[in-house]
């Protein structure tokens, strides 16, 4: 909910070698880093991160954009047996992509 759009984000030739250390020491720690941008003459939250080696920048929604859930069908009470439970996890196991070792 909170991620809108992901940027590459790319060194110009004289901050390669930081790129590459801040790309090390986010894997290294497992962390991410947060940001405010400004793209376009507007100010984004964001989130740094690393994928495959580089670092992607991913604008981010501010907690007062995300609207509350509010839907009448869901608070309806429906009755769910086990068996439909049973049958409903097999089909998401049965459909599931599963990554080789």
């Amino acid at each position: 909910m909170l991620f809108d759009k992901t940027y590459y984000v790319v060194p110009d030739d004289v901050g390669v070698k930081a790129y590459k250390l801040m790309i090390e020491a986010l894997e290294a720690e497992g962390l991410v880093g947060v940001a405010k941008v400004a793209i376009r003459d507007r100010e984004h939250l964001s989130a740094l991160r690393t994928k495959d080696k580089m670092l992607v920048l991913e604008t981010m929604h501010w907690p007062e954009e995300i609207r509350e859930p509010e839907f009448d069908e869901l608070r309806s009470r429906a009755s769910v047996s086990d068996r439909e439970r049973k049958m409903a996890r097999q089909l998401v196991k049965n459909l599931a992509i599963r990554k080789s070792a």
